[in-house]
């Protein structure tokens, strides 16, 4: 992720059949040592890092459901090129 710049991220989840499941219970989570400005709507997350110290740093960003982990990201901060 650039350092400066916002990215999202989307989650959805299926069945066994694969048909999207839309009344899934669960919630995001971000793990970080730094400030990480986060904007969540719905399925969506919006994550953002100013901090230039930052660059070259990662944290991880989680979706849990009932304190467990569903799926987990390692994310690293890049700068401008």
């Amino acid at each position: 992720m650039r350092c400066g710049r916002s990215k999202t991220w989307t989650v959805t989840f299926k069945d066994h059949d694969g048909n999207e499941v839309t009344d899934s219970d669960f919630k995001w989570n971000v793990v970080s040592d730094f400030i990480i400005t986060q904007t969540i709507n719905e399925n969506k997350i919006q994550l953002r890092v100013d901090d230039e110290d930052c660059i070259g740093s990662s944290f991880l960003i989680q979706i849990t459901n009932n304190n467990s982990i569903l799926n987990e990201c390692q994310i690293t901060v890049i700068g401008e090129f």
